[in-house]
């Protein structure tokens, strides 16, 4: 008998990282974190890897397009988001097709402004989910996708911002090479996780106080978010563990 109770006890235990990866596709959730994650990794990779070329800036706007639709997938838990992510999305599309066609550079501030809007929405609705532990789903591979995603869409909003902020003021930023009016989203995405990180190089800096309260607004999100994120998943982890006990995280 106690032979039998082992081997129940051995066929009980996870089956490894492999077999995390492979239930990410039995939670549609923890499938679409993982998804917008790594589409959210492609798109930063491409665009610091890539020239900037029409062919370049087509594919990576597709990639993005895939991004945005997959964060909007993964946010939605209601009516009420739905109709919000899908009417901002709708926007935002609509102003950046008008936008790119160039026609004039007026619908370039509205495009980022509902860039930005939209992103915010994403990321807050994220953020909401990750510190909850997932509305109660605890400690998964999804999740941590999902905390990684997060992670990086603070880094692509703040380049978005920066680019609004040079619509407004062209002279926000010294060391911007810019395209017409609009600054490079490869510059941006650049200088914008140089700050998240607080590598501070240096080769792009802000110069008016608008770009410089962005700057620093952003350096202490990243500080925070990680400190705060790594000390909830690991109370999350403890009372998972100790279901007995109370959640004190």
């Amino acid at each position: 008998q106690m032979c039998i109770r082992d081997s129940m006890t051995i066929e009980k235990k996870p089956g490894g990282p492999f077999t995390a990866i492979l239930s990410l596709g039995r939670d549609s959730q923890s499938r679409g974190y993982f998804v917008l994650c790594s589409l959210l990794a492609v798109l930063v990779v491409l665009s610091l890897s890539l020239q900037e070329t029409p062919m370049t800036r087509f594919l990576l706007s597709m990639v993005f397009a895939l991004s945005l639709i997959s964060a909007g997938y993964s946010v939605v838990d209601s009516r009420a988001m739905l109709v919000w992510v899908l009417g901002l999305g709708l926007v935002f599309a609509v102003l950046a097709f008008l936008s790119l066609l160039g026609a004039s550079p007026v619908w370039d501030l509205p495009a980022g402004i509902a860039a930005v809007l939209f992103l915010l929405t994403v990321t807050f609705a994220l953020l909401v989910d990750i510190v909850t532990g997932g509305h109660g789903r605890g400690i998964s591979p999804g999740l941590i996708a999902g905390a990684t995603a997060v992670y990086l869409l603070i880094g692509i909003t703040f380049s978005i911002i920066y680019m609004v902020a040079h619509l407004i003021d062209p002279d926000a930023f010294r060391g911007l090479i810019p395209v017409g009016n609009v600054a490079r989203p490869n510059d941006t995405l650049y200088f914008s996780f140089v700050t998240l990180s607080t590598l501070g190089y240096g080769d792009i800096t802000p110069t008016t106080n608008l770009a410089r309260m962005l700057s620093v607004t952003e350096a202490i999100i990243g500080q925070l978010y990680l400190t705060i994120l790594v000390a909830r998943l690991v109370g999350m982890q403890i009372a998972q563990e100790s279901p007995d006990e109370p959640d004190k995280s």
